[in-house]
């Protein structure tokens, strides 16, 4: 499937341009973080080198969010970040799994 059918097949039918769905994705996955003990930064550039930075017990790692179905693969091209946050109807997986990384 092409990058372009996978975003049609998002953002079909729904009124909001896919920037207000990644900042509201982003927001949930640093909600979720936060919960999770992770001190969460967020970039103010949507053309930033990730979405967010965690920091937890000195260590330092960046995020990258993506709203995207469960179905489909993310395409994710240059990996600029540790981590890649998918969220899906307010699910957020992380990819590796950051439960492996709490007593990090």
């Amino acid at each position: 499937m092409k990058k372009k059918e996978i975003v049609d097949k998002i953002y079909k039918g729904n009124p909001r341009r896919s920037c207000e769905i990644g900042a509201q994705a982003e927001l949930i996955v640093a909600a979720d973080l936060l919960r999770r003990g992770w001190h969460v930064f967020r970039s103010v550039s949507h053309t930033g080198p990730c979405d967010l930075i965690i920091l937890k017990h000195g260590g330092t790692l960046r995020v990258e969010v993506k709203a995207w179905p469960s179905n489909i693969e993310p395409d994710v091209i240059e990996a600029r970040f540790d981590i890649l946050a998918i969220v899906l109807d307010g699910h957020v997986t992380y990819r590796p799994n950051i439960n492996a990384l709490d007593g990090w």
